[in-house]
Order: C-alpha cells, then sequence, then structure tokens
C-alpha cells in the first residue's frame, strides 16, 4: 500500500541510507517525486533530508533504487535535533496539562502565528529552519504544527493543492476531522500580537 511505501521510505531517510531499494514496490518514474514528497511532508523529523532525488530504474521505468541526499548527518544532526526538541520544549512550556485537545490546537495555532512570520523570499521549508530563523512557507508551518500536536497525541494529517501550490493541516478532535491552515491565518505582512482564525477548524465544504 501507499502508507507501507511512504513508512518503508521513512525509515530508510530516517536511518540516512544512501541507495533505498524499492524493487519491490513497482514504483513507476512518473510517480516517485509524489511519492517522495508525500514522505517529507508527513514526517517533520526528516528536516536534514534535502527535497532533490535521484533514481535508478528498468527498461519498463520501474524505479530500482532511489537515491536521496543530506543536508547533514552525524554531530551536526544531533546538534540539530537537539536545538529542535528545545526550541518545541519551549512553545509546549506555555501549555497546561488541563487543557482540551480543542484549547491546545488552539494555542499551538496562534502561538505560531504570533512569534513566526511568513518567508517571502521562498526559501524556508521545513522545521528545523523555521524554528531557528523564525519564517517559513506553508510547508514549514505545516510541518511544524504537525510535530507540536504529536507531542500531545492529537492526530493530524496533510491537505495538498497543487492548484494553489499550498499545504495545510487535517486534524481530528473528538474524532471529527478539521482543516487547519497556520499559514493563512498569519498575516502578512506580520502584524505583532495579531493570529486569525478564519482557517482554524474548517470543515470540508
Amino acid at each position: 500500500s501507499a502508507q507501507d511505501v511512504e513508512e518503508y521510505i521513512y525509515l530508510a531517510l530516517l536511518a540516512q541510507e544512501s541507495e533505498i531499494d524499492l524493487s519491490d514496490f513497482q514504483i513507476s518514474t512518473d510517480r516517485i517525486t509524489a511519492v517522495f514528497t508525500d514522505v517529507m511532508n508527513r514526517y517533520p523529523d526528516l528536516f536534514f533530508v534535502e527535497s532533490g532525488i535521484s533514481y535508478t530504474y528498468t527498461s519498463a521505468g520501474q524505479v530500482v533504487t532511489l537515491k536521496p541526499s543530506y543536508r547533514m548527518t552525524g554531530k551536526e544532526l544531533e546538534a540539530a535535533r537537539d536545538l529542535v526538541n528545545r526550541s518545541m520544549d519551549e512553545i509546549c512550556a506555555g501549555v497546561d496539562e488541563n487543557w482540551s485537545d480543542f484549547e491546545i490546537a488552539l494555542y499551538l495555532h496562534d502561538y505560531l502565528c504570533l512569534h513566526f512570520s511568513y518567508d517571502t523570499s521562498y526559501q524556508i521549508y521545513d522545521t528545523y529552519s523555521f524554528l531557528t530563523t523564525g519564517r517559513g512557507v506553508c510547508q514549514a508551518y505545516t510541518l511544524t504544527y504537525m510535530a507540536l500536536l504529536a507531542r500531545y497525541g492529537i492526530a493530524s494529517d496533510v491537505a495538498v493543492s497543487t492548484d494553489m501550490n499550498h499545504i495545510w493541516n487535517v486534524i481530528t478532535l473528538g474524532g471529527r476531522a478539521y482543516h487547519v491552515d497556520v499559514t493563512w491565518d498569519d498575516p502578512i505582512p506580520n502584524r505583532a500580537g495579531q493570529a486569525l482564525h478564519e482557517n482554524f477548524l474548517r470543515s470540508d465544504a
């Protein structure tokens, strides 16, 4: 299944494998980029993986090996992971353990809107760079929000629109799924002390 493929690639990337054998999955060359993008959009902790890939394939157009590249490894990566965890600890320090999932989701949404700003240079896509620079594009907001929600066991996934060239979160509260677009709720230019709620807990409709 698509989920199995994604998890397999995710675990291989976490282990920083230089070549990932995909021959069992029969992924065509025209699907591999979308599959890889889905993995990068669902796992905030892959901030150390470059978004570009290369791969080998058969004459029938099936991918054999995926060859990712890594922005950081070893000690540098360890330090980056520590920094991400510390930054998230700081954000979560304001959460009251008696709050409901709704209150936690709202607090984290507002925190990101109030303390981060949209990267109008379109350079920053990942959680690590977002937390260290204080700015990012929609992927950075979405991945960071997802990582923060996960700390409280609040399930979230992503919605991707190719037409809008945009990504946002779909979160589950009380057994129901709601759309949350932190990026669009953060005014541009940044307005101090202001977080919008126009895109917080929207239905599919």
